[in-house]
């Protein structure tokens, strides 16, 4: 559902037509349908994949295909969405190695919606990103294997640091991006209501970034690793 919605949201940012939102849609359900083909022991291992157990993880993506060929009249950028999403523009990524142009504007979209999603989601055998931690792991995977200019549009449609998002500012106060500027995505508003130093909860206090220059945010940061919940705060 998050690499459907990814790409619907992508999809409308870069003007893209109703159709092809629809079938982005489409592709993003059914984009790791191959998975139910994997081993459960290996897909939910919480631990590092040993050779052969990566091997099989890998997989998914051929055994994709005939479930894929089973159902009736999906359209080809759903059936790109599923079979693309781990090639990259040098070649070296999977089941095809396609590169370059081989590689088209719905592979790699996908391509970066399924990176930014396997980032920011908590999986068994890893602790969820923030955003801002996502995207600057992902920019260091351009331009061998993400499109950089794309890449960089994906992050202006999703902000650097998304509405709701966790960050903490340089004076130790932690909060949520509560509204974005336009202008500069390191400077939104942001709700701020905790205090990393004495880990304790604050008053709240709202701060529009652009208007503090003796501000800044020093990181994105989770809940998980603060070890709280800001849901009364949401």
């Amino acid at each position: 559902m998050n690499v459907a919605f990814h790409l619907v949201n992508f999809g409308r940012f870069l003007d893209l037509d109703r159709v092809t939102l629809e079938e982005l849609a489409i592709g993003g359900l059914v984009h790791d349908i191959g998975k139910i083909l994997v081993r459960d022991e290996v897909l939910n291992k919480p631990g590092k994949l040993t050779d052969d157990e990566f091997i099989h993880m890998k997989e998914h993506q051929t055994l994709s295909v005939p479930v894929l060929d089973s159902i009736v009249d999906l359209p080809k950028i759903s059936r790109d969405v599923s079979v693309m999403h781990h090639e990259k523009l040098d070649g070296n990524g999977y089941p095809n190695g396609l590169k370059g142009d081989e590689l088209t504007l719905i592979g790699r979209m996908s391509c970066i919606v399924d990176i930014y999603d396997a980032l920011t989601a908590e999986r068994v055998y890893k602790p969820a990103l923030s955003p801002s931690e996502a995207f600057k792991i992902m920019i260091g995977l351009t331009p061998f294997h993400l499109d950089a200019d794309l890449l960089k549009k994906f992050i202006r449609c999703i902000g650097f640091y998304p509405i709701g998002s966790v960050v903490e500012l340089s004076n130790g106060r932690v909060g949520l991006v509560c509204q974005e500027n336009p202008d500069d995505l390191m400077t939104p508003t942001v709700k701020l209501f905790y205090s990393s130093r004495t880990t304790s909860f604050r008053d709240v206090e709202y701060i529009d970034l652009k208007k503090r220059p003796d501000l800044k945010i020093v990181r994105g940061i989770t809940e998980a690793k603060l070890k709280t919940s800001f849901a009364e705060f949401r």
